[in-house]
């Protein structure tokens, strides 16, 4: 739609926390002690005349939603309580919102106050197959060949699938028939659509196969910055507030993280630099939505002890965790349960390990040995492709890989200059 009207798209990502000055303009402490007023990307898109999207908007709180009551009538306008100004919308401005299935949500604060309002209906049939073929290149044909004849006998049965859904179905098809299941379509539609009909909304944390536990320990293993382990970490500690939080950074990154907790929600990245053989620049982005940032703002809030057990043999926080790219979305957990990760778990064990990460996972398993031993229950927050191998670690009792470790990542060493810092 932006790309027809020929306006720019601005994109805020909606939390369970988020603030009313958090979707209009924000405080932000610069270095030399002033204030800067942020405009959120929403006000960016009102002054610029832009198409903003707020992302899951049934995760914001009521008194979000309020704050947005003008601009979604005839008056389009909001007030910043925080900067003590009012800003009008530009006549080309237009807002959209995405959600889960939550009609509470859509009816109370969105349809009661939209003026003009524009139903989306389905895309044809053939833009449908467009879509699948474009977005699923790496499936193969006679797999899709079956999710169009799948998806048609469901609509003559009355069963209309999301967009979602049916990439969702594809995608997951490929990895089951990648590791060796056999129908894998079918057994791909069994967890993809048909538990998507049957599925609760709200599903408790201790079922949600996202959550491991082991002992005293819980682990939210994660896909870095994606926004459903963000939301996990925030009904852990609704649900069970641990006695203390591990995660998965160095303890060199603990003043980062405290920098990022104080700029958010703006986007931020730090940039440190390795000299050396093989010299380069490593980015680790925050972001709203992200579950170590998500987890740390939480401890802090709640007087949680935090404790970074990672080493710095690496900065390989913020790259992609091997084979990532072709993992099952997070979003399919809650409908494949626990066969979800025995599913990554295959993929992932298909890809070479490298010895840096098998010290980096033998140091976390030894910190969170003592943390069990020291607190009734702790929380770890980190990446999802290092879990299985902590877990065995800690079964076994075995920290063996710490010997021979080098403290500082191969082909270089760390700069003594400290990180630098960016505002998004």
């Amino acid at each position: 739609m932006a790309h027809k009207l020929g306006q720019p798209v601005y994109i805020f990502q909606c939390t369970m926390d988020t603030r009313p000055e958090d979707l209009i303009v924000t405080p932000v402490l610069t270095p030399d002690r002033r204030v800067d007023y942020h405009a959120s990307s929403l006000v960016s898109a009102m002054l610029m005349g832009g198409i903003a999207i707020l992302d899951e908007g049934n995760r914001m709180p009521e008194r979000a939603w309020a704050s947005l009551a003008p601009l979604m009538d005839d008056r389009r306008y909001v007030e910043s309580t925080v900067a003590s100004v009012k800003i009008p919308a530009h006549p080309r401005f237009r807002m959209c919102v995405t959600m889960n299935e939550d009609s509470s949500v859509y009816e109370l604060h969105i349809q009661s106050r939209l003026k003009p309002r524009i139903d989306i209906v389905a895309p044809p049939w053939a833009m449908q197959e467009r879509i699948l073929r474009l977005k699923c290149p790496q499936v193969d044909p006679d797999l899709l060949a079956g999710v169009f004849k799948l998806l048609k006998a469901r609509v003559k049965k009355g069963l209309h699938d999301s967009t979602r859904d049916m990439l969702s179905l594809a995608q997951y098809a490929q990895k089951l028939k990648i590791t060796g299941v056999n129908d894998p379509l079918k057994r791909s539609a069994e967890q993809v659509l048909e538990k998507a009909v049957s599925r609760p909304r709200a599903p408790r944390i201790a079922t949600s196969p996202l959550v491991r536990h082991f002992r005293n320990l819980t682990a939210l293993p994660s896909f870095h910055y994606d926004a459903i382990f963000g939301r996990l970490v925030h009904e852990i500690f609704a649900v069970n507030p641990p006695h203390a939080v591990a995660l998965e950074l160095p303890p060199e990154m603990e003043p980062e993280l405290e920098w990022a907790a104080r700029c958010w929600p703006a986007p931020v990245v730090s940039i440190s630099t390795l000299r050396g053989r093989g010299a380069a620049l490593t980015a680790l982005p925050f972001v709203p939505g992200d579950s170590i940032l998500g987890a740390f703002r939480l401890a802090a809030a709640a007087g949680t002890p935090t404790v970074f057990v990672d080493v710095h043999v690496r900065s390989a926080a913020n790259e992609p965790a091997p084979g990532s790219g072709h993992l099952p979305g997070a979003e399919l957990a809650d409908r494949a349960g626990d066969e979800y990760f025995a599913v990554t778990n295959a993929l992932m064990a298909r890809e070479p390990v490298d010895a840096a990460d098998l010290a980096r996972e033998a140091a976390m398993a030894r910190h969170l040995a003592a943390l069990m031993k020291q607190y009734a229950t702790v929380l770890w927050v980190g990446g999802l492709a290092h879990w299985s191998r902590i877990e065995a670690r800690l079964a076994g009792a075995d920290f063996s890989a710490l010997l021979g470790m080098r403290a500082a990542p191969p082909g270089g060493v760390a700069d003594d200059s400290p990180p630098r810092r960016c505002i998004g």
